[in-house]
């Protein structure tokens, strides 16, 4: 998730320089707080800070440099026998990456399912995706909600109204992943198409 804490354990009481810890995301420096000091728990842990939220999608590096940790018990070796490297990557929130029909369609077929496909496993509620048929009037789409799914295809009840256009709008709150790894969770913002 974007705001994941950072933990670092050590097998022994460690003293550490602010410079101990290094975090990079796609490249760049991450300002961190609560690195360098004495840590002397059981087990003793350093809780690395930073502001904000970490990039939706950004692939980090954490690096605990050896030379900066010292062992406190003044029996050589007193440093960490080597860096110790940590990489892993920023869960992103679900996208909407294909639906049909397509916004700005014409002479669709009365029977035509909405189909909505994502950037991978989502739960749709069942309010999530509303249709219009003509604009202004809803009409209930038959397939909702659906559960651990990467794409739906709903039907209109009764079809399209020939010759009208239809709105589809997506709710983005309401369509969520199903990973454990949040925030990010649900679509970014929402969207609506409309087709004839």
């Amino acid at each position: 998730a974007s705001n994941t804490p950072l933990s670092i354990t050590f097998s022994e009481p460690v003293e550490a320089l602010p410079s101990a810890v290094v975090l990079t995301c796609n490249g760049n420096l991450i300002a961190l707080s609560n690195v360098g000091g004495t840590f002397n728990g059981n087990p003793p842990v350093m809780t690395p800070t930073y502001a904000g939220a970490l990039a939706n999608g950004a692939t980090c590096t954490l690096r605990v440099n050896a030379s900066g940790i010292f062992d406190l018990d003044n029996v050589a070796p007193s440093n960490m026998a080597a860096d110790v490297v940590v990489n892993f990557t920023i869960d992103s929130p679900p996208g909407l990456t294909s639906f049909s029909p397509t916004d700005g369609a014409s002479n669709v077929a009365t029977n035509a399912p909405v189909v909505l496909s994502f950037s991978e496993r989502v739960n749709i509620a069942a309010d999530a995706v509303t249709l219009e048929c003509p604009v202004g009037t809803p009409r209930t789409l038959v397939g909702l909600p659906a559960t651990n799914v990467d794409g739906v295809s709903l039907l209109a009840a009764g079809g399209f109204p020939a010759g009208a256009t239809c709105r589809v709008t997506i709710n983005a709150a309401g369509i969520t992943d199903v990973d454990a790894a949040d925030p990010p969770d649900s679509l970014p913002f929402g969207i609506n198409f409309s087709f004839g």
